[in-house]
């Protein structure tokens, strides 16, 4: 299976933090914080919000969650069989 690059894993290349700086730093497991890194599992609200703030101790910045994580969903994830403003027939 191909997944897309996720913003977390583009966020730590740009700014070259080690990963496990930011893993340790959020109480996740190695494991666990690799799949988000990797977009092979969805993240709860929040965990994002605990890997956030881990995020922000580690680089001293005030980072937006919407630069870590896709906040919005895509219109694939929306095929609720509703029309376009999600109300329904």
């Amino acid at each position: 299976m191909h997944h897309s690059r996720t913003r977390l894993q583009s966020f730590l290349d740009a700014r070259q933090l080690a990963a496990v700086r930011v893993q340790e730093a959020s109480g996740f497991s190695r494991t666990q914080f690799l799949r988000w890194r990797l977009g092979r599992c969805d993240i709860r609200r929040e965990h994002m919000v605990r890997v956030l703030c881990a995020m922000r101790r580690v680089t001293g910045e005030e980072i937006r969650m919407d630069e870590l994580f896709v906040l919005e969903p895509n219109a694939a994830d929306c095929n609720c069989g509703g029309d376009a403003d999600g109300r329904g027939s």
